[in-house]
């Protein structure tokens, strides 16, 4: 059974952590954007002319070439969801598919601090830099466990395992979801991280180390 989950929150970090997540998270951004425009030229250079003209099959061929087949329905990877955007045929777009392009696989720049991912969950990430700041955002979700697929969850979650957190830095997630709220429950925390996380939520924080 499908249900909603929420997850939001905004937690302090170290100083030159923001740096390193960032860099990670653009690198594996422009790498998904690499591959899936090699897909997308790949499946529109094996359509014929009347498949171009249709979303289905321009989309069936991305999906045999870079999806995983899965009992009877298609896994979509990083590389087939960016080769679908880039080619225009989601199933929810209008319209004729497109050509490839390179404006259109979202490459990112150095200097990029907001990040967007609806390849599994439609979530948002931003940093300040000035703060010091993360934000987290994945709202309304309609199926709980892709809370933290996708990858840019897989990219910065991965990157926030590695910090070695310093005193007075850390914080929380909190969330709620559809049987949550028809309980009538509070929104809860979801995540905890660092020396604030455990201050606040020690059974919710996840395992850290402590820097200098």
């Amino acid at each position: 059974m499908s249900c909603w989950v929420g997850e939001w929150g905004t937690i302090l970090l170290p100083p030159n952590a923001i740096t390193v997540i960032v860099q990670a998270i653009i690198s594996r951004n422009n790498q998904i954007a690499t591959d899936g425009l090699a897909l997308a030229q790949r499946a529109w250079d094996e359509c014929t002319a009347e498949e171009q003209s249709s979303r289905d099959a321009v989309r069936m061929k991305v999906q045999q070439l870079g999806a995983i087949r899965e009992d009877d329905d298609w896994q979509d990877t990083n590389e087939s969801y960016r080769a679908q955007h880039i080619l225009d045929v989601f199933f929810f777009n209008a319209g004729p598919p497109r050509a490839p392009h390179e404006q259109h696989a979202q490459f990112l720049s150095s200097d990029t601090v907001e990040f967007h991912d609806i390849s599994a969950a439609d979530a948002s990430l931003s940093f300040d830099t000035e703060a010091g700041t993360m934000t987290w955002h994945v709202d309304d979700e309609r199926y709980g466990k892709f809370l933290r697929a996708g990858w840019l969850a897989e990219a910065v979650f991965s990157e926030i395992s590695k910090i070695a957190w310093t005193p007075g830095t850390g914080g929380w997630f909190t969330g709620n979801d559809d049987y949550n709220c028809e309980e009538g429950g509070d929104e809860y925390v979801t995540r905890a991280y660092g020396p604030l996380g455990m201050e606040e939520y020690p059974d919710n924080t996840e395992p850290f180390t402590m820097g200098g």
